[in-house]
């Protein structure tokens, strides 16, 4: 009688499993790197998102506040919130954005406390 030796050996299975470990820590760095720059574009969308909701909420409320030229004005993200021009989940209470008048110019930087 014939016997089936149908199935892998235990030397194919190991050298399978080591060749996809060596591919994982080639390609661990590489998706690390990607994995952060994503989080930094992230970061970089979400402040000009918040700088141009600013700006819209400046133009919206222009009536409350007087644009003279060097003027800082402090707008707290609550109340870009409040006017839904932006989403509450990524960002704190006490984050707010500061816009300097220039003129007609409105120059606006995030400021995270």
């Amino acid at each position: 009688m014939k016997k089936n030796n149908s199935g892998f050996t235990l030397i194919e299975i190991t050298a399978v499993v080591l060749i996809l470990g060596v591919i994982f820590l080639i390609s661990f760095p590489t998706l690390e790197r990607l994995m952060k720059k994503s989080e930094q574009d992230k970061d970089t969308y979400n402040e000009e998102n918040i700088i141009m909701a600013a700006k819209t909420y400046l133009n919206m409320h222009s009536n409350e506040y007087e644009f003279t030229d060097g003027t800082d004005i402090e707008i707290n993200l609550t109340k870009l919130v409040e006017d839904d021009l932006i989403d509450d989940n990524d960002y704190e209470e006490s984050d707010k954005v500061v816009c300097h008048i220039n003129g007609n110019d409105k120059e606006c930087s995030v400021v995270i406390e």
